[in-house]
């Protein structure tokens, strides 16, 4: 049988499908159950290896939503497995793992920023009302980098306008002009696709820019 706290590391925290996992519960003696909270918000509880099996996608609510239960659809209704209402949910829920899952590749970018969720869009039904089905070819982007996923700094945004966002919020200075990597890549007549190309060939910023063909060092790089 596995421990409690097992358990509580794997689960508590974590969202699978339409289940976000709150706490461990014990029942009688042998047997363990985890207490969950769907996005429709109705509190229920689920087998661990439910959860990992897929077996248990929510507290219900997901198979009347197929079979055209319209009283709860989660604001899917006659929609099919595929389509812009289920795309939205998966941006809505890799937002929410960005900030609240140590274990993703990309989590020093948002939680180990300090990048949270509002408490209002913990649940599916608030987001797509304040937002709305994502449109063809875009994704949620953040106005403000720097500020939390809410209704108020988020927008719907091609991916060009999310690289643009992004280079516009570092700063640097070359022969005395200090600009944005964003305005520096339009002033060389580069574009940000390359930049990010060479970054990850181990190009310093400026490099990467054109701005220089070899960096000083002096004991650390200010321009990385």
């Amino acid at each position: 049988m596995q421990k409690d706290t097992d358990l509580r590391n794997e689960f508590v925290g974590k969202v699978f499908t339409r289940l976000r996992v709150v706490a461990v519960k014990a029942v009688g003696v042998s047997a363990m159950r985890l207490v969950c909270v769907c996005v429709c918000g109705t509190r229920c509880e689920a087998k661990a290896h439910s959860l990992r099996s897929g077996e248990k996608k929510s507290c219900g609510c997901l198979q009347r939503s197929v079979l055209g239960d319209a009283t709860r659809t989660h604001g899917r209704a006659n929609s099919r497995i595929t389509g812009y209402a289920d795309r939205t949910y998966g941006i809505w829920q890799a937002m929410r793992d960005r900030c609240s899952n140590p274990k993703r590749k990309d989590w020093h970018c948002y939680g180990g920023k300090g990048i949270a969720v509002t408490e209002r869009w913990n649940t599916y039904e608030n987001f797509l009302a304040d937002m709305g089905n994502a449109p063809a070819g875009l994704t949620l982007d953040r106005v403000d980098g720097n500020g939390n996923y809410c209704k108020e700094n988020c927008k719907w945004a091609t991916r060009k306008e999310q690289s643009r966002n992004t280079a516009n919020m570092v700063w640097i200075e070359h022969e005395g002009v200090t600009k944005s990597i964003g305005d520096w890549i339009a002033a060389t007549g580069g574009n940000t696709s390359r930049y990010y190309a060479r970054l990850k060939k181990g190009m310093t910023r400026k490099e990467a820019l054109g701005l220089t063909t070899k960096e000083k060092h002096n004991g650390q790089n200010q321009d990385r």
